[in-house]
């Protein structure tokens, strides 16, 4: 239950990791509303998964490796909703952390191909029971959605967002379970 002032379960300690962080006053109200535990990430974020695998095509914002995988898909959207509804650690799982993190990782997205670490993704689907292929974003890609490693990965971040890029929208379709993309 919520304490009184607050919005929902975990805004108090959200308003700490907001202290915490140092946020500039003019945007305390956004940061808390999007901390873990804070609203908008309990009632928008938390029920969604960070992984998903839907038949051969898993999706990740920066990319799965093979220590996540080991880690397991479920478990890491289990705890990272647990964390974005205030539970745990400030900055959250291990996973969530540092250059290798789920969200974070570029190994698969860096814009020139032959800077994606094919090998590394070879591995990491080699992992995921019935996975072909990777869907990451996280790394702007001027010239739009595109594959790299023989079509194991799309990496789709087209920059739509204005403080990025102001990209055009594009979409990637997969249809046949990935006989045609």
């Amino acid at each position: 239950s919520s304490s009184p002032g607050h919005c929902s379960p975990g805004a108090e300690a959200a308003g700490e990791r907001v202290r915490e962080m140092k946020i500039p006053p003019k945007a305390l109200s956004r940061a808390a509303a999007l901390q873990p535990g804070g609203p908008v990430t309990t009632r928008f974020l938390a029920p969604h998964p960070t992984v998903l695998q839907v038949g051969s095509t898993v999706f990740a914002h920066g990319g799965l490796l093979p220590q996540h995988v080991r880690h397991g898909l479920e478990n890491i959207n289990r705890e990272t909703s647990e964390w974005m509804r205030g539970g745990g650690e400030m900055y959250g799982p291990w996973f969530l952390q540092g250059r290798d993190a789920v969200v974070w990782t570029r190994h698969y997205s860096l814009q020139r191909e032959e800077q994606c670490d094919c090998e590394l993704l070879r591995r990491s689907l080699g992992m995921i029971r019935g996975a072909e292929r990777m869907v990451v974003g996280h790394t702007v890609q001027p010239e739009g959605i595109n594959g790299a490693c023989g079509g194991r990965v799309f990496r789709v971040d087209v920059g739509m967002s204005k403080g990025v890029t102001d990209g055009a929208p594009q979409v990637l379709e997969i249809l046949g379970d990935g006989r045609e993309v």
